[in-house]
């Protein structure tokens, strides 16, 4: 990024604190080629989730001076 990116007000910790940031957590799990997400039920999913080899977080940083940043 250049220096004259949005996100230079997060170099200073004073205004980090009001930076909305939002958390979304990609779970990586072995399914089968015949998977349909839409017949399985919330608390199968749970399970299939909780099952997951391997997570990734992505951070999502939200209305920074206006803008949306990811």
């Amino acid at each position: 990024m250049n220096k004259e990116s949005n996100l230079d007000i997060l170099d200073d910790p004073r205004q980090i604190t009001m930076v909305e940031i939002q958390i979304v957590t990609e779970y990586v799990i072995n399914i089968s080629s015949a998977f349909i997400y839409e017949d399985l039920s919330y608390k199968e999913l749970i399970h299939l989730c909780s099952s997951a080899k391997q997570t990734i977080e992505h951070y999502f940083i939200k209305n920074n001076n206006g803008y949306d940043l990811i």
